[in-house]
C-alpha cells in the first residue's frame, strides 16, 4: 500500500513539473522551426498556396518564440505557441493541403507539446488533439476526408497516433522522473551540507567559548569586561537593525573580541597603566593573535570584530582603515568595548553618552554611537524604574 501511495505521489509530482531545461527547450524549438521550414518548401513544390501561408505563420511563430525564450523559459508563451501550432497543423491535415505530410506534422506537434509543456499541459493539448482527429476520421459525414486519404489510412491512423502519443508520454515521464530524482538528490545534498556547516559553526563557537573561559581563568577582569561587551554589543546590534545570524553572532563577537589576550602576557595590566610605545605594541598583539585563533573557524563576523575593534572611524586606528571599510560588527563592538571600559571607571550613563558623542565621527561610527546612546538611555530608564519598583524577575 505504501508503495502504491509513493508511486501515486511520484506521478503527481511528475505531472506538476514544468520543464526548466532551457537548452533542451531551445533545441526542440529549433527542430520544430526546421520542420516547418522544410514543409514550407514542400508546399511550395506542390503549389499549395494555403499550405504555404499556414506554414509561413508557423515558422514565424516558432522563430519569435525561439528569440523571446533564448535565455529563459516563458511557459505561457510556449503554451500559446503550441496551441496555435496544433490548430494550424490540424487544419492542414483535415484539408489535405500537404497530402500525407499533414498527418506527420500533427504527430510531430503532439510530440513537441509533451516535451515543451510537460506532462500535464502536454497531455491536455495532446489528448484533445488525438480525440479531435480520431473523431474527425470516424464521423461518416466527413466523407471529404476519406476522399483525400485512403480508407486504410483513415482506419489505421488513429491507432498510430495513440501509440505515437503514448510513447511520447512514457518517454517524457522517464525524463521528468530522472530530472526530479536529480533535483531531489541535489536538494538533499545541499541540506546535508547546510546541516554540516551549522554543526561546524556550533562546534566552532563552543571551542571559542571554551577559550573564553580559559581567558577568564587567566584574567577574571578581562573575562568580566568581555561579558559586558558582549551584552552591550547585542543590544546595540538590535538597535542598528541586525537580525538572524548577524544578531546572534554580535554577542559572540563582543564576548571574544579580546580572545587574543590569552596569548599576550599581562595585556590587561598594561592596558590599565600608562603604556609606553613598547608596551602598547605588545598589547596590540592581542588583535592579531585573536584573529589567528578565530579566522580558521570560518566565523567571519567574529574574526572581523577581533581584528578591527581598535580601528578609528577617521582612519587613525591601529590598522589604518576608516569609515565603512571597517566591518559593521567591528564598529559595533568598538562602541560596546568603550562603554564597558567607561562603566568599569564608574562613569554614569549621562557621562558615557557625552563621551561617546565627543568620539562620534572621529573614533566611533556616528550611526552606531547614536544607536548606542539610545540603548544607554533605555538602560538608564530601566535602572531608575528598578530603583523605584524593585527588580522585576
Amino acid at each position: 500500500m505504501d508503495r502504491i501511495v509513493e508511486a501515486y505521489k511520484h506521478v503527481l509530482k511528475c505531472m506538476s513539473y514544468k520543464p526548466s531545461d532551457v537548452n533542451m527547450s531551445m533545441w526542440i524549438k529549433r527542430f520544430m522551426w526546421s520542420a516547418c521550414f522544410v514543409a514550407f518548401f514542400y508546399a511550395y513544390y506542390i503549389h499549395s498556396f494555403n499550405g504555404i501561408a499556414m506554414l509561413m505563420a508557423m515558422t514565424g511563430i516558432w522563430s519569435l518564440n525561439n528569440v523571446l525564450t533564448r535565455k529563459r523559459i516563458i511557459f505561457y508563451l510556449d503554451l500559446a505557441c503550441v496551441t496555435v501550432s496544433l490548430c494550424i497543423v490540424d487544419t492542414i491535415f483535415l484539408s489535405g493541403e500537404l497530402s500525407f505530410l499533414g498527418p506527420f506534422m500533427s504527430l510531430l506537434v503532439a510530440l513537441i507539446s509533451i516535451f515543451i509543456l510537460g506532462l500535464f499541459w502536454g497531455n491536455i493539448l495532446g489528448l484533445f488533439n488525438c480525440i479531435f482527429l480520431i473523431f474527425s476520421l470516424k464521423i461518416e459525414s466527413f466523407t471529404w476526408i476519406r476522399d483525400i486519404y485512403s480508407d486504410t489510412f483513415c482506419e489505421h491512423f488513429p491507432y498510430i497516433m495513440v501509440a505515437f502519443f503514448a510513447s511520447a508520454i512514457f518517454l517524457q515521464y522517464g525524463i521528468t522522473g530522472h530530472v526530479l530524482s536529480k533535483r531531489d538528490y541535489r536538494e538533499q545534498l545541499e541540506q546535508k551540507i547546510d546541516e554540516g556547516k551549522q554543526e561546524r559553526r556550533k562546534i566552532s563557537i563552543n571551542m571559542l567559548v571554551a577559550m573564553y573561559k580559559a581567558l577568564c581563568t587567566k584574567s577574571p577582569e578581562v573575562g568580566k569586561h568581555c561579558e559586558r561587551t558582549a551584552q552591550l554589543s547585542q543590544l546595540i546590534a538590535r538597535k542598528v537593525g541586525l537580525t538572524g545570524r548577524d544578531y546572534r553572532r554580535s554577542y559572540y563577537a563582543g564576548l571574544l573580541h579580546d580572545i587574543g589576550k590569552i596569548g599576550s602576557v599581562n595585556a590587561y595590566y598594561w592596558y590599565k597603566k600608562r603604556m609606553s610605545k613598547k608596551y602598547r605594541e605588545e598589547y596590540m598583539r592581542h588583535i592579531d593573535i585573536g584573529y589567528q585563533i578565530v579566522e580558521p573557524l570560518g566565523l567571519q563576523e567574529i574574526s572581523d570584530a577581533t581584528l578591527y575593534h581598535h580601528e578609528n572611524f577617521d582612519g587613525s586606528g591601529h590598522k589604518g582603515i576608516s569609515g565603512e571599510d571597517i566591518p559593521l560588527m567591528a564598529r559595533i563592538v568598538a562602541v560596546a568595548n568603550a562603554i564597558a571600559h567607561f562603566e568599569s571607571d564608574k562613569k554614569d550613563f549621562e557621562e558615557i553618552i557625552i563621551l561617546l558623542t565627543a568620539m562620534s565621527g572621529n573614533r566611533m561610527d556616528p550611526q552606531v554611537v547614536e544607536c548606542a546612546n539610545d540603548v544607554l538611555r533605555h538602560l538608564k530608564k530601566e535602572k531608575e524604574e528598578e530603583a523605584v519598583f524593585g527588580k522585576v524577575e
